[in-house]
């Protein structure tokens, strides 16, 4: 990477850090819905993810979904699986998407998801 590339890269790479995205919104729903406690579990689920997600790409799974193509699209379905899971849990009964309130320390689950 050229410098002027690396110059132009860096102040738009802060700016996306910087946009809220998904992931403060969630940490936003379960505070409101849980308070610190559910806040702090949302945060260390996500987190717990990250680390998980980091762990799998240094011991090399990138690497092993672009060598094989039968790897990618095992792991492709699983996460259509886990989507359409998601979407089931979130639909309650036919009534949209309503959900019980659950206690706060299940803001883990969400946040590693």
């Amino acid at each position: 990477m050229t410098w002027s590339g690396l110059l132009a890269f860096l102040p738009a790479s802060l700016l996306l850090a910087m946009v809220p995205g998904v992931g403060t919104a969630m940490l936003i729903k379960q505070s409101v819905r849980g308070g610190r406690r559910g806040a702090l579990a949302t945060v260390a689920g996500m987190e717990a993810g990250v680390a998980v997600w980091a762990t799998t790409a240094a011991l090399g799974l990138s690497v092993l979904l672009l060598a094989s193509e039968v790897a990618y699209e095992a792991l492709r379905i699983v996460g259509v699986l886990v989507l359409l899971g998601s979407v089931r849990g979130h639909c309650s009964a036919g009534t949209g998407w309503s959900r019980p309130r659950r206690p706060v320390a299940r803001g883990f689950g969400p946040g590693c998801w």
